[in-house]
């Protein structure tokens, strides 16, 4: 049996056409074809075929449908896994032989396609692409009417179909073929006006023909159309293309090493790790952390760090990189996934960094996200990297940025807590001892210094609870001001600070607010809220407790309370007579809600320096 989908929808057995003519028919013979091997559930199945609005009788003409097919088909119950129509608990499963649906075909085409160009080899990659493409016959399931599972469908494959149009394009530019390319490129751009990629292509493709004069008026008319429609400056890859080209730039020039070159045109072992930082009091967490990724395993590792904003998970993730460093000899890769800002770094943009630092030209990288992953999987796959990501926001981030092979590792932190499949172990970056804290101050200010005022550091390091960011802070103003006395900064405890050690708090504090407010950036609107609100409240506090105070219901308090535990503001507690637990706001933390208050203006007075915690928000007037 053949089912063809990539232009008007077609089933063949044998010769015979046997395609059903009945419209709902197709769709439901659609999705099982397209999920082949995988369960389509009746839910999907229903949404597919009613938009969400289904008849009564839907089940009974759904039961329908697939007898009708099976009796069509000779979709029996599956002997040999080879072809048939299984019933589950939750849906159906079709399976069909290789080579059955020719949209598998041309995905099988496609990687093999993309593994080729990663190679190097560009001219079998070619070939392999266009017989690709030449599986295309038109619009993708034409005369079928879908709904929006199909729908989703064939945006995926419209988009690979894209992504290895462009990839061909790319490597036959860059086996010299551009005067050959010109005639379909500016089909396609006259297809695609605003279509940034492609007449980046174009213009190459133009300027390497000895065509100067056409790529630069190319260069006018999208950045005509861009401006009058959209008010928008084309892209910087493209104005920066115009600019090689206008100083006729030897970059540009087909250079004979790619035709065959494997992999990418230069030797890349990037070592992208930051400075390696001195770490008191977490030698156990760094060895479990190098005992994971050292270890020999089916799966790739991929561990995570995670702990409340300034825990010191970034510290102790680098310390572990460069610790196992040596163990990946083709390099070692790092991103920060968060911006000072808050905002999410776009997997898509750090996949363009690690192709560059592996060696990867411009002209080689994709636009496409998905393409992206693919080349970064498939060189990894037989090279030994480190990968090093911090502050994960999601889950969605890190999908696309993982290695394959199995002589590869990732080491992670998360400003959320992320419940990943392929994470291998969660390392927990607890609040350092009383003992290491002073161990910090000693090696930040001497232990002379530190001893001379034990009573004073005690009610520092007390007030800093533990956490590597606040001791720091407190730390770098100290070192700051060497002749201070640690005391100096404690003044306020009976009225007596100085203008001077206001200023040294305020620093300090603000070093800490802004560790915190990364985080906070990451909240929901309400979820910002109830942290300021609550944590004025006596601890811990119950979800019954939390609705009184913010003017909603429980389900709603408790859902506010754990996204404030996923960000990490807030920790959860055992607390009898709350029932399974409670809510518990750290004390520093509380402080930095304060100032979060101030901020919003909901405190309308100034705040008195608080005895209990050393970072408090306090009137600037």
């Amino acid at each position: 049996m053949k089912i063809r989908v990539l232009g008007p929808f077609e089933v063949t057995f044998q010769g015979r056409d046997i395609t059903p003519s009945a419209p709902k028919l197709r769709a439901v013979l659609m999705l099982l074809a397209l999920n082949r091997g995988g369960v389509v559930r009746v839910d999907q199945l229903m949404s597919e075929l009613w938009d969400d609005r289904p008849p009564p009788s839907a089940n009974t003409t759904l039961q329908t449908y697939i007898y009708q097919l099976r009796k069509l088909l000779k979709l029996h119950p599956c002997q040999d896994d080879s072809i048939g129509l299984d019933t589950t608990q939750s849906g159906y499963v079709m399976r069909l032989p290789a080579g059955a649906l020719d949209a598998q075909v041309f995905e099988d085409l496609v990687a093999e396609g993309m593994e080729l160009l990663v190679a190097g080899e560009l001219a079998e990659a070619v070939s392999i692409l266009k017989d690709a493409l030449a599986m295309w016959r038109g619009g993708l399931l034409g005369a079928v009417a879908t709904g929006p599972v199909l729908e989703a469908e064939i945006v995926r494959l419209e988009e690979l179909r894209k992504s290895a149009l462009e990839q061909r394009i790319d490597a036959e530019l860059e086996l010299g073929r551009h005067r050959q390319l010109v005639g379909e490129l500016c089909g396609l751009v006259s297809e695609n006006p605003t279509h940034e990629g492609l007449r980046a292509k174009l213009m190459l493709a133009l300027h390497r023909s000895g065509r100067r004069l056409d790529a630069l008026d190319s260069y006018r008319q999208i950045h005509a159309l861009l401006s009058q429609e959209m008010g928008l400056e084309p892209c910087v890859e493209l104005q920066r293309l115009h600019r090689h080209i206008l100083a006729e730039d030897p970059i540009l020039k087909l250079r004979d090493a790619h035709a065959g070159s494997p992999g990418p045109s230069r030797s890349g072992r990037p070592n992208q790790l930051p400075p390696d930082i001195f770490l008191a009091g977490r030698d156990s967490q760094v060895k479990e952390i190098e005992r994971l990724v050292g270890a020999q395993a089916a799966v790739t590792p991929v561990v995570a760090v995670v702990g409340a904003p300034g825990s010191g998970k970034t510290a102790l993730a680098l310390r572990a990189a460069h610790q196992v460093r040596g163990n990946f000899p083709d390099g070692q890769v790092w991103a920060r996934l968060c911006t000072a800002e808050g905002e999410a770094v776009a997997p898509g943009t750090v996949l363009r960094d690690f192709l560059r630092a592996i060696g990867f030209d411009d002209v080689r990288i994709p636009s496409n996200v998905e393409e992206r992953a693919r080349m970064f999987r498939s060189w990894t796959s037989s090279n030994r990297v480190l990968v090093v990501l911090d502050d994960v926001v999601s889950a969605e981030q890190l999908d696309p940025l993982l290695p394959s092979g199995s002589g590869c590792a990732t080491i992670l932190t998360c400003r959320r807590r992320l419940a990943h499949m392929k994470l291998t172990k969660v390392v927990e970056a607890t609040p350092l001892s009383r003992g290491v804290s002073w161990q910090v101050l000693v090696d930040a200010l001497g232990r002379e210094r530190i001893d001379r005022e034990a009573e004073a550091v005690t009610t520092m390091i007390d007030s800093c609870a533990g956490y590597p960011a606040a001791l720091g802070a407190v730390s770098k103003v100290l070192a700051q001001r060497s002749h201070w006395p640690v005391s100096r900064m404690l003044d306020w405890r009976n009225g007596t600070h100085s203008k001077g050690a206001r200023l040294g708090i305020t620093s300090a504090r603000d070093e800490v607010v802004e560790v915190v407010r990364r985080s906070y950036r990451l909240l929901s609107h309400d979820a910002q809220f109830a942290f300021r609100a609550l944590a004025v409240a006596r601890e811990p506090i119950s979800a019954d407790d939390a609705a009184q105070i913010l003017g909603t219901n429980t389900a709603e308090a408790e859902w506010l309370l754990e996204e404030l535990v996923e960000v990490q503001l807030v920790e959860v507690a055992l607390a009898p007579g709350l029932g399974e637990f409670g809510y518990r706001f750290i004390p520093l933390f509380r402080a930095v809600a304060a100032a979060f208050s101030y901020e919003e203006g909901e405190l309308g007075e100034p705040i008195p320096l608080n005895p209990d915690t050393l970072f408090v928000a306090e009137s600037t007037a």
